[in-house]
C-alpha cells in the first residue's frame, strides 16, 4: 500500500508537471531605454479589418520613424510610441518584467499613423493627431508610487460625415512575436503555458489559458457589460479598466502570435467623445489587487474547490509572513502546520499498513489453500479483514484525502510572486531552482546546474523507501526484487521531476518527506501489532 500511495502522488504530480510544462523564467528586458517593438509589416496591416462606417476617414499608413518616449516612477516604466500614440510597453521595475502586450487603450483605425507628442512632466504625456475629418487627443499619466497608468482619449468630429461612435476601441493587443527571440537568447519559455487573458463580464470571468499561440477560433464577439480586460502570466497581471460603459467586447485573430481584444461602446454623441481608462500593471499580490478591486483575476485552478484550498493556503502563508518576514521560514512553518493538521490521517494510514503486514502470513496461507480458486481466496481474505477490523483501503485513502491540500499548495508555491527574488540560506531566489554553481558542460536531465534540494530529497526518499522495505518482509523473491527496485527508482524519478522546479516548491516537499520519514521511523519502532 505504501508503494501505491507514493505511486499515486507521483502520477498526480506528473499530471501537474505536464500541465504546467516545466515553466520558464519571465521574459526580461535588458535595456528599458531601447525600443524593442517592431512596426507591423504590410501583411499584418492588410489582415486587419476596417470598420465599414469609418472607412471614409481612416488614414493610410505613412512612412516615418518611430519615436519612443519613456515615463516612469519607482514602480513601472512605460514606453510610448508616436505610432498611433499608443503605449508600447510596460516594464515592472522591481521584478525586471515586461508584458507581451501593446496598443493598450488604442484606436484600431489609427494605430498605424504618426502622432505628435508633448511631455508635460515626468509623469504625464500627450499625443495629438488631426486631419480634415477628425481630431484625436491622447493623455497619459503615471500615478506616483503606484502600478497605475491613467489613459484618456478625446475624439472631436470636424464635419458632419464622421461616425465617431463606430471606431474600434482596443483594450490591448497580445503580441508574442519576441518569445522565440528570448528563447534563442537562452531564456526558458515554459512559463508561457501560464499565459492567460481574462475578460470580466457581469457575474463571471471569460478566461483563455495558454494564451501564447492563437488561431482563428479565437475570433469572438459578445454583447455584454464588461468590467475589465486583463492579461496574466505566472506572477503578474496587466488589466485595463474602462471608466465608461462598455456594452460588449470582441476578440480578433491577427496571426498565430498576435491577438486583439477590443471594447464595444454605444454613444449617441457624434461631435465629441472621451474615453478614460485605468491600466494596472503589477504583481499579483493580494493586498495590491484588493486595493484596486481586481482580486478576481487571481486564480490558481479552474476547479472552484481546488482554487479555494489554494487561496486559503496563500492567505495562511501571508499571515505567517507578517509575523516572521522570511519566505523560506514561512515555507518550513507551513509544511509543519499542514503536516500536523494531517498527522492523524498519516498515523492512521501507517498503522493500517502495519496491520496489513501482520496479516501477510495468514493471507499467504489462504492464497495457497485456494490457489485454484482466486474468487474463494479473495472472499476469505475479505472475511479476515472484517474479523480483524481492517479496512483494506485504510493505508491509501487517508493519504488520498490529503491530495487537495498538496494540489492547492503546489500552485501557491509555484505562482507566488512573493518568492521571486526572495532568498533563504544558500537559495538566492525561491522562485527558481536553488542552483549553487553552474557546470562547464550540460548533461541530460540536470542540464548545466547543480541543485541541492532535489538531491537532498532523493536521499531522504531513499531512506524512507528503505524503511518501507524493511517493514514489508516477504518470502516472495519477485516481490523482494520489486521492493529493491522501487527503493532506487522512485526517489530518483521524483528527484529528477523536481530538479528544475522552483526551490520554494522543492523546499516544501523536502520538508514533507523528511517529516514523513521521521513519523514512519517512529511508528516502525513503537507500534506493536499482535
Amino acid at each position: 500500500m505504501e508503494k501505491r500511495f507514493f505511486l499515486a502522488i507521483f502520477l498526480s504530480f506528473m499530471v501537474l508537471f505536464i500541465w504546467t510544462a516545466i515553466m520558464p523564467k519571465p521574459i526580461v528586458v535588458k535595456d528599458v531605454n531601447k525600443a524593442s517593438e517592431v512596426i507591423e509589416n504590410k501583411q499584418d496591416i492588410e489582415n486587419k479589418k476596417d470598420v465599414s462606417s469609418a472607412k471614409e476617414f481612416i488614414p493610410s499608413p505613412s512612412d516615418f520613424s518611430e519615436k519612443i518616449e519613456i515615463l516612469k516612477n519607482n514602480k513601472i516604466t512605460v514606453d510610448f510610441s508616436n505610432l498611433g500614440g499608443n503605449i508600447n510597453k510596460i516594464f515592472i521595475n522591481e521584478y525586471e518584467q515586461y508584458f507581451p502586450v501593446k496598443n493598450i487603450t488604442g484606436l484600431k483605425e489609427y494605430d498605424q499613423v504618426e502622432f505628435s507628442s508633448k511631455i508635460i512632466n515626468n509623469n504625464e504625456i500627450q499625443y495629438f493627431y488631426e486631419n480634415e475629418k477628425i481630431k484625436i487627443s491622447k493623455f497619459y499619466k503615471i500615478r506616483p508610487d503606484e502600478y497605475i497608468v491613467e489613459s484618456k482619449i478625446k475624439l472631436e468630429n470636424k464635419d458632419n460625415l464622421s461616425n465617431l461612435k463606430n471606431l474600434s476601441k482596443l483594450a490591448m493587443i497580445l503580441d508574442m512575436s519576441n518569445l522565440d527571440i528570448d528563447r534563442n537568447k537562452g531564456n526558458n519559455i515554459h512559463d508561457n503555458s501560464l499565459f492567460e487573458y481574462a475578460i470580466s463580464i457581469e457575474n463571471e470571468i471569460d478566461r483563455k489559458a495558454k494564451a501564447f499561440k492563437f488561431t482563428e477560433k479565437e475570433n469572438k464577439v459578445n454583447s455584454v457589460n464588461v468590467n475589465w480586460v486583463g492579461f496574466r502570466d505566472r506572477f503578474f497581471s496587466l488589466i485595463v479598466v474602462p471608466e465608461y460603459k462598455v456594452s460588449g467586447y470582441s476578440i480578433e485573430y491577427i496571426n498565430e502570435k498576435k491577438l486583439a481584444i477590443g471594447f464595444d461602446v454605444q454613444s449617441e454623441n457624434n461631435n465629441e467623445i472621451s474615453y478614460s481608462s485605468l491600466i494596472f500593471a503589477g504583481p499579483e499580490i493580494t493586498d495590491i489587487l484588493k486595493k484596486y478591486n481586481l482580486l478576481e483575476i487571481k486564480r490558481y485552478y479552474r476547479s472552484g474547490f481546488f482554487d479555494a484550498v489554494a487561496k486559503a493556503i496563500d492567505h495562511t502563508m501571508n499571515m505567517i509572513y507578517k509575523v516572521i518576514p522570511n519566505w523560506g521560514v514561512c515555507i518550513i512553518l507551513i509544511s509543519i502546520i499542514i503536516y500536523l493538521a494531517t498527522y492523524p490521517l498519516t498515523i492512521r494510514s501507517l498503522v493500517s499498513m502495519k496491520k496489513m503486514q501482520a496479516l501477510q502470513p495468514l493471507m499467504k496461507k489462504i492464497q495457497e489453500k485456494h490457489k485454484n480458486s482466486p474468487q474463494k481466496a479473495n472472499q476469505e481474505i475479505m472475511e479476515l479483514y472484517k474479523e480483524h477490523k481492517i479496512n483494506p483501503l485504510g493505508g491509501c485513502l487517508p493519504m488520498l484525502l490529503q491530495m487537495p491540500i498538496f494540489v492547492g499548495l503546489y500552485q501557491v508555491l509555484w505562482r507566488s510572486v512573493s518568492f521571486k527574488g526572495a532568498d533563504f540560506l544558500w537559495i538566492k531566489d525561491l522562485s527558481l531552482p536553488d542552483r549553487i554553481f553552474i557546470l562547464p558542460a550540460s548533461f541530460p536531465i540536470i542540464g548545466n546546474e547543480i541543485n541541492i534540494l532535489p538531491i537532498l530529497m532523493i536521499f531522504i526518499m531513499f531512506y524512507q523507501q528503505k524503511l518501507t522495505s524493511a517493514n514489508m518482509a516477504s518470502s516472495d523473491p519477485m516481490q523482494v526484487q520489486q521492493q529493491k527496485m522501487m527503493m532506487f527508482i522512485f526517489p530518483l524519478m521524483l528527484g529528477f521531476l523536481f530538479y528544475r522546479f522552483a526551490s520554494g516548491l522543492t523546499l516544501y516537499f523536502t520538508m514533507f518527506y523528511l517529516l514523513s520519514t521521521i513519523t514512519q521511523l517512529k511508528i516502525s519502532r513503537e507500534t506493536k501489532v499482535a
